[in-house]
């Protein structure tokens, strides 16, 4: 038999790899017992976790030879599942919002499976619910990061939120929500060294319908409202917490409380750029409206190339030289178009002047009757004024997401933690 804990084989009631006693009795009639089969391949274990939407199970992949979880599709407040019993049922007139939000969570996890960051691997129906696979992520969380001994600067700093921030674009493109971005739920995973998101909420479409849950400290305002449509803004929150706490070693205090009175301090008494303290707390907004409004804009927040310095930047004599250089050139050029212009007038009004003349000569040879031949120039009007013209070229700029020149999603930010 398997422990139902850390799911290697064992033959004693306490395993001597984890320590823990095989409890076979559950503790909630809804959850699934330990040892029960799924679609003939994984073997439950224990529950790991239980929230408004779904139950998370250690199982072992009989297939692969190998530990996974199992997150089940089990909203509290709209269906239920007997004492022993393998199949979800639900009353008649909860049977819309079951069936909806079973579809929002089967959609989710399919889109998901092609998104090379997260943990899903896997997703099958079975006793009138959906059941999704996650593997076992190995590496280092964002947690293990804040609490360890890890040298955090600031170039560090910069570099794991612009990594995180382009792994999660493709997820948001999608219109996906994360919904439960917390230190312990972000990992860089030390098979590839890249991000991955573990843990998806999936409240998108559930949190019109049940109360879903939050983190302390993590979670916006608008995750704590009942019946409230959430946006991929609630990961921008979550994110700005998780990096406020991983520069200041402070956790926001809750979105409730500091939407009554918000005393999170800022961050002039912190040793980080401007630049990146003004895009966290952006990011940290209680009124989403004045959140940031995407992480493509977060991204290029943090990645300002200009940096405000709280001193002012001393001009030298050349400096100053230079700018007299500057000016006289510029006076100078419009001094000579003034100049060309009032030569221009003058050339004209003479020329006017000797036209009128030559009119006044021109009719009194008339009248003598003259009888010159009119000399023949021999010029045609192209080759006194010319024929050559001038074209003009535009260019458009293509706009991009998150640049990818960058650092990929993650790559080789593990190598720099010391």
């Amino acid at each position: 038999m398997r422990c139902i804990s850390c799911m290697k084989e064992i033959n004693s009631e306490i395993c001597p790899f984890c320590n823990k006693k095989q409890v076979m009795e559950t503790v909630e009639k809804r959850h699934l017992a330990p040892r029960t089969i799924l679609f003939n391949r994984y073997e439950l274990g224990c529950v790991l976790e239980a929230n408004s939407i779904f139950v998370t199970y250690n199982a072992f992949d009989e297939e692969k030879n190998e530990k996974v979880f199992i997150d089940e599709f089990l909203p509290i407040s709209i269906c239920k599942r007997e004492k022993n019993k393998l199949e979800v049922v639900f009353e008649e007139h909860n049977k819309n919002k079951y069936l909806s939000g079973l579809n929002a969570f089967i959609d989710e996890c399919s889109d998901l499976l092609e998104i090379e960051h997260t943990d899903i691997i896997a997703g099958f129906e079975e006793n009138n619910t959906f059941y999704v696979v996650r593997r076992v992520v190995e590496g280092v969380s964002f947690a293990e990061i804040i609490d360890g001994d890890y040298d955090i600067n600031e170039s560090y700093v910069k570099k794991l939120i612009s990594s995180t921030l382009k792994a999660l674009e493709p997820i948001h493109n999608l219109g996906i929500i994360h919904g439960n971005l917390t230190p312990e739920t972000i990992f860089i995973d030390s098979r590839n060294n890249k991000i991955v998101f573990t843990s998806f909420s999936f409240c998108g479409y559930m949190s019109r319908i049940i109360p879903v849950y939050t983190n302390e400290g993590y979670s916006p305002l608008e995750q704590y409202k009942r019946g409230e449509k959430l946006t991929t803004k609630v990961d921008i929150y979550s994110l700005g917490a998780i990096f406020y706490e991983m520069t200041t070693n402070i956790i926001p205090i809750t979105a409730v409380a500091r939407s009554e009175n918000d005393t999170l301090r800022d961050f002039r008494y912190v040793d980080i750029s401007k630049n990146i303290g003004d895009a966290i707390m952006k990011a940290l907004a209680i009124d989403e409206k004045n959140r940031t409004s995407s992480v493509k804009e977060f991204y290029e927040e943090i990645n300002l190339k200009v940096k405000e310095s709280p001193k002012k930047k001393s001009i030298s004599k050349e400096d100053v030289q230079k700018g007299k250089n500057k000016d006289f050139w510029f006076y100078a050029f419009i001094y000579g178009v003034i100049a060309i212009v009032v030569i221009s007038v003058v050339v004209v009004a003479v020329e006017f002047l000797f036209a009128k003349k030559d009119v006044d000569d021109k009719k009194k040879i008339e009248e003598e009757i003259s009888t010159e031949a009119i000399p023949d120039t021999n010029k045609s009007i192209f080759e006194i004024f010319g024929t050559e013209e001038e074209t003009e070229t535009t260019s458009e700029e293509e706009t991009e997401s998150i640049p990818k020149d960058d650092v990929e999603s993650g790559s080789g930010i593990l190598s720099i933690i010391r």
